[in-house]
């Protein structure tokens, strides 16, 4: 049996999609939940307290408290946004190195590699090279290109967009601040955007076997 007779590459698009919702939208979801809930104690116990309303400097320390509440949530949660942005970077990023792999036979790579600023824009290159496939045409892909942007904005800016390529494509994972973040909601529309790029990806490179 040759791998032509099993199509592997379809066979890791679902494994793909398999650790997107299993272990990335779930450890998201859950470590949500509980910031979530932390958050809303510290708030409920922090407005329990019994304060002399009439009194300005109570009144502006439970104002203080509060606030520094609502802002150690929304720090919290772009750490957990970080680490999601960033998981769901490094599984795309590996899962167009294993699909491209199965064709270091029949179309090998170039031995000079491809240019590309980082390793999303030197894989579009190779694609395109290897396999005359324009991975921003594929569906999908936009936001597979917005995960990349929002995670170095994440790790390298606290989330504030500075990256001028960023700003021209239109961030759209921003929080009310305008800084990068993602809610639970978000993470839902991502991880559908990207398994429909997966989808996309392994039908197109399966026409090519």
């Amino acid at each position: 049996m040759i791998w032509h007779d099993i199509n592997l590459i379809i066979i890791d698009s679902e494994s793909f999609k398999r650790d997107l919702r299993s272990v990335v939208e779930l450890s998201f979801t859950e470590t949500h939940k509980l910031l979530r809930k932390t958050h809303e104690a510290d708030i409920l116990k922090a407005q329990q307290e019994k304060y002399d309303d009439n009194d300005e400097v109570n009144h502006s320390i439970r104002w203080q408290v509060e606030a520094h509440l609502e802002t150690q949530f929304e720090d919290d949660s772009r750490i957990v946004a970080t680490m999601t942005l960033a998981a769901i970077a490094s599984l795309t990023e590996s899962y167009l190195k294993t699909l491209k792999s199965w064709f270091d036979k029949k179309r090998p790579p170039n031995a000079a590699g491809y240019k590309g600023e980082g390793a999303l824009a030197k894989l579009v290159s190779e694609y395109a090279a290897r396999f005359q496939i324009n991975l921003d045409t594929l569906a999908g892909f936009s936001m597979v290109r917005e995960v990349v942007f929002a995670r170095n904005a994440l790790i390298h800016q606290a989330g504030h967009i500075e990256d001028e390529n960023y700003l021209k494509f239109g961030p759209t994972l921003i929080d009310e601040s305008g800084r990068v973040n993602l809610s639970p909601e978000q993470c839902s529309g991502v991880l559908k955007q990207v398994e429909l790029f997966a989808d996309e990806l392994a039908t197109t490179l399966t026409e090519l076997r």
